[in-house]
């Protein structure tokens, strides 16, 4: 699961806000922003393996502003989020980003050089409201990851990341499996309580502004 985030993060690190985006503005902005994200993490490779600082701060400050985890979190949550109050909804959203942050930062060192991103297909939904980037990462001695990028079309006209599939598996769907057993078991207030302890002890602080 470690290489889910570490996917995305590559891919959606300087998604910038359109005006009515089309679809292949899409495409255009996952294939240059994934590139940009590359040579970053190319170009400051002792950076990227010794200095967490600098990852955490490529991430909160360029990376997370471009997801949308408002639709990520009602996904995630499915039922859970239609029952929850609107104060359990914003501490589990800081929490879960708090909690993606924390757990796959480090893995961008993975792709730090000797990495390509080859672009399959890009499928429209619903007059583009929703598109679907295929790609594949390619690394030097390695077999090629396929990876989908999901993203929908916010109300103020631009795209953002909502769900990553990985050789098949979806970062939404892995996650609302996993909490929907803890919420059963425990509640969704254990929940918010657990990951926001979590966040606190190992680090995972982030602020990021949220898609309409």
């Amino acid at each position: 699961m470690r290489r889910f985030m570490a996917a995305m993060l590559m891919a959606i690190g300087l998604v910038t806000a359109v005006s009515a985006a089309t679809v292949e503005d899409a495409e255009r902005l996952v294939r240059d922003t994934a590139q940009q994200v590359l040579d970053i993490l190319a170009s400051n490779q002792d950076k990227v393996k010794n200095d967490p600082a600098f990852l955490y701060g490529l991430v909160n400050e360029v990376i997370l502003p471009k997801v949308d985890f408002i639709a990520m979190s009602k996904l995630v949550l499915a039922k859970n989020w239609r029952k929850a109050t609107p104060e359990q909804r914003k501490r589990f959203i800081e929490a879960f980003k708090g909690m993606l942050v924390r757990t796959y930062t480090r893995s961008l060192s993975e792709y730090a050089g000797n990495t390509e991103i080859n672009f399959r297909k890009t499928i429209s939904q619903r007059d583009g409201k929703y598109v679907t980037v295929q790609t594949e990462i390619l690394r030097k001695g390695r077999k090629p990851i396929p990876v989908d990028y999901k993203l929908r079309r916010t109300k103020d006209g631009e795209y953002r990341i909502y769900d990553v599939v990985i050789e098949g598996l979806s970062l939404v769907k892995n996650y609302r499996t996993s909490f929907a057993t803890q919420i059963s078991e425990q509640g969704l207030d254990a929940l918010i309580a657990d990951l926001e302890r979590k966040n606190r002890e190992q680090g995972g602080n982030s602020k990021v502004s949220d898609a309409g």
